[in-house]
């Protein structure tokens, strides 16, 4: 092969190996050689019955028909900030289900771009960037074919590649070498507590109430604000502890988050000009870090910080998400390569120190460093809004159009990273696209949220400030949406998904399966929905899910909505008439949890008295003040408790055997 812009030469070996995969390398006789751009190996070609495109474009999956003429990014980089988190596009009939996927082997100097051919269907095109200018090491690209399956068997492919080459780990094994990783499974990631000093502590008292409403476990990203005291506090009461961190961005100052020497930590361009970074709302300019100095900027702040904050985890914003660089500095300079790795130790080192690991929307080079990742579950395009300055939409105006198309269409989107990875890390929305963000201009994203949270086995990300639901604002719709989806990631969260598939041609109707017997199926679209076999009528935005220990439903009964999730030691339910479910009867909300100290907590929402059955034996009942003290004395009662409605959430304590559940 020859680049026409620069005549470097290049050797290709192409190799066939036993499963029909066709891997190709480029090799150059002299790896300093300049070159521009090798666009090889050439794009397939085929006549698909019902073609389309499956890739992550910073999103955990999109499904693009072949024929689209107006998706809006025509080329992706490899593991790029707006490109391919896992590094290969598919290509999928999805009429007969076979398929070829495209796999960039070397993937830190490569992008795909989408060619047409003469009739206007999309096919990707790998093409090879230089590294510092050179062509400098062998690269290679790879087809790969599946003869059933759709992207479901491209996903479990890649799946199979990564365990060969080693980049996969699970959070089994994570949780094996650190056991706190465990402590994820049904942890929704906490935004916003409250700072400040006081008695009790403004950040513990929230928490205290958080946990008394049964919104545990979690994990709680505290400011810095919160004071240092209130760290032993929360980790004792049983939270995951964690806080923002940021190695990628600096600005002068003392080493530290987002601070440093200028001069000497800033990423320098080819020509040696600083490289900008991120712009922040007062316009001030910082600056890029460069990952040469990073683990050592974090060896200097971490261990100091957690002696006099002893958090368990720790959310590192940025370095796993944004393009990868190069570093043209005489004395700590790297390629796109050497970058990848100084990225790899900066996380290796803080997994080390026992935390639990979290990054903002992981690429798939970070499997083996990463616990959790922020954004995961969200679809691509929220960046065309405000959402990295957390400025929610104002009107329903302000939702871009290819956030509605792409983002939260559920006939776009699909789970393609879950699909291969489901159980090597848990996944959240992003924090600026995350449950209840748009619940005052878009409510109906809101159950779009709590359907793709659990049909993705994830967690939620919630602000309980003045952001999203918040905690004093639309506290029960927030339960509801973290017990919707945690429920079922305490039983699914560390399983492989095993599979995914759209049960009607409009893609509104939806089911994943997991290892272990997990299965959930949801129904995004406006008319009600009858299940094959069961025959239950899922509600419009209705769902019905199963695992091990755990059942919800949303169905319709009577033609009106009943939710219900029931575990074997909790349920929820919620009804738009006085009806008996389990036990309970009420109209509107009733949450059923332990309460610690041999109590069962009763929180409702209902306008009319809401009734318990309870065990055998003396009971005793009272109200509870929204941290779980007594209200009012105990009293007595037999058989049953008779909640008594009113206005807003109430939350009742009850001691002895309760049998609702």
């Amino acid at each position: 092969m020859r680049d026409i812009s620069s005549g470097l030469a290049a050797g290709c070996s192409i190799q066939a190996a036993d499963d029909g995969s066709v891997r190709f390398a480029l090799k150059a006789a002299d790896r300093r050689a300049a070159f521009t751009r090798f666009s090889f190996p050439p794009a397939l070609r085929s006549e698909l019955t019902d073609g389309a495109l499956v890739f992550t474009n910073r999103s955990c999956g999109q499904l693009v028909g072949q024929g689209v003429t107006d998706y809006p990014v025509a080329a992706l980089g490899s593991y790029g900030n707006l490109g391919l988190d896992m590094p290969w596009v598919g290509v999928v009939d999805r009429a007969r289900g076979d398929g070829a996927m495209l796999l960039l082997e070397t993937p830190c100097d490569a992008f795909v771009s989408f060619e047409r051919d003469p009739h206007g269907r999309m096919w990707p095109q790998a093409h090879w960037s230089p590294a510092k200018g050179a062509f400098a090491y062998t690269r290679a690209a790879s087809y790969r074919f599946t003869p059933s399956g759709g992207y479901a068997a491209q996903a479990q492919l890649y799946r199979r590649y990564t365990d060969a080459t080693g980049l996969t780990r699970t959070l089994a094994q994570k949780a094996a070498a650190r056991p706190r990783v465990s402590e994820l499974l049904g942890s929704a990631s906490i935004w916003g507590l409250p700072g400040g000093m006081g008695d009790p502590i403004p950040a513990v008292r929230m928490a205290a109430q958080m946990k008394a409403h049964g919104l545990f476990p979690a994990l709680l990203n505290l400011a810095m604000d919160v004071p240092d005291a209130a760290i032993p506090a929360l980790n004792a009461m049983g939270f995951l502890t964690g806080e923002y961190d940021n190695y990628d961005d600096v600005r002068e100052g003392p080493i530290g988050i987002t601070s440093g020497p200028v001069e000497n930590h800033a990423l320098r361009l080819q020509g040696g000009a600083k490289a900008t970074g991120w712009v922040n709302e007062d316009g001030s300019q910082m600056y890029r870090r460069s990952t040469s100095v990073v683990t050592g900027v974090a060896r200097e702040v971490v261990p100091a910080m957690l002696r006099r904050r002893p958090f368990s985890a720790r959310f590192l914003d940025v370095t796993c998400t944004v393009d990868l660089m190069e570093d043209y500095s005489p004395t700590q300079g790297y390629d796109k390569r050497g970058d990848l790795r100084n990225r790899l130790q900066l996380y290796g080192y803080i997994s080390s120190l026992g935390l639990v690991v979290g990054g903002e929307h992981a690429k798939a080079w970070s499997l083996p460093v990463v616990d959790y990742a922020e954004g995961k579950l969200s679809g691509p395009f929220w960046w065309e809004m405000p959402a990295g300055y957390l400025k929610a939409p104002k009107t329903r105006a302000d939702i871009k159009t290819n956030y509605l198309r792409w983002g939260v269409n559920p006939a776009a989107r699909i789970p393609l990273w879950d699909l291969a990875f489901h159980d090597c890390m848990v996944n959240t929305w992003y924090w600026g696209d995350c449950s209840g963000y748009y619940t005052d201009v878009a409510p109906e994203l809101d159950e779009f949220q709590d359907l793709s949270a659990m049909l993705y086995g994830a967690v939620p990300l919630f602000w309980v400030n003045h952001l999203g639901y918040g905690w004093d604002r639309h506290r029960a719709r927030l339960l509801e949406s973290y017990w919707l989806a945690s429920s079922l990631h305490k039983q699914i969260g560390f399983a492989k998904m095993t599979s995914h598939r759209f049960l009607t041609q409009d893609g509104m109707v939806q089911e994943t399966r997991f290892a272990g017997g997990g299965r959930v199926t949801v129904n995004y679209g406006k008319a009600p929905y009858r299940m094959p076999g069961s025959g239950a009528l899922l509600a419009p935005h209705g769902f019905v899910a199963t695992a091990p220990g755990v059942t919800q439903s949303r169905t319709l009964v009577g033609g009106s909505p009943v939710t219900v999730v029931r575990a074997a030691d909790r349920l929820f339910v919620r009804t738009d008439r006085l009806r008996a479910v389990g036990g309970v009867t009420v109209n509107g909300r009733a949450f059923i949890y332990p309460g610690g100290n041999g109590r069962t907590h009763i929180l409702v929402e209902t306008t009319d008295t809401c009734r318990l059955a309870l065990g055998p034996g003396a009971h005793r009942v009272a109200r509870l003040d929204d941290e779980g003290k007594p209200a009012e004395p105990f009293h007595e009662v037999q058989g049953t408790a008779d909640i008594p409605g009113g206005v807003g959430l109430r939350l009742y304590g009850v001691e002895g055997t309760v049998a609702v559940r």
